[in-house]
């Protein structure tokens, strides 16, 4: 009932969903589908929702994870947060924590892509050498616009990762 309830409010938001009502099948969907981010519910009868999030963050650590359970413990928040879980929302009939709560943890996801996609922009810029630059004639412009791009990356890789 729970499934369909989470669906059916992110659906209402504009958020598309692909429900699966067992661990299996959730890492079945997360390999066919590539989901910008996962809602993951402690409760699965099949796999320990703790156990489920390590594997998906094992396999795909760039995939924001919000957990979903009727427990507030703060020992159970403390570990999924360790584990990898990008959010961590309590089950409520109210889903607007939980809609915003998944539209960060997509937001966060595409800016992580990006920043890993300009980083691998400079490096291979790196890799040519000046001679592969298109604004090799423009004096000092590479070596400082590397260097903020470069602070710039460090810098969101660092608050993304904080979150």
């Amino acid at each position: 009932m729970i499934l369909h309830l989470v669906g059916a409010q992110l659906r209402n938001e504009g958020i598309e969903t692909s429900p699966a009502s067992t661990g299996a099948e959730a890492l079945r969907r997360i390999e066919e589908e590539t989901p910008s981010a996962v809602v993951l519910d402690l409760g699965l009868p099949d796999i320990p929702g703790k156990d489920l999030l390590a594997r998906i963050h094992g396999e795909h650590p760039s995939l924001p994870v919000v957990m979903l359970t009727a427990a507030d413990g703060v020992e159970d928040i403390v570990e999924c947060m360790r584990l990898g879980a990008s959010d961590y929302v309590p089950k409520s009939p109210e889903p607007t924590r939980l809609v915003a709560s998944v539209r960060n943890a997509m937001e966060r996801g595409r800016l992580r892509d990006r920043v890993e996609l300009l980083a691998s922009e400079l490096r291979r810029g790196e890799e040519q050498g000046r001679d592969g630059s298109p604004f090799q004639d423009i004096v000092g412009w590479r070596t400082a616009s590397h260097r903020r791009m470069e602070e710039a990356a460090d810098f969101l890789r660092l608050s993304l990762t904080l979150r």
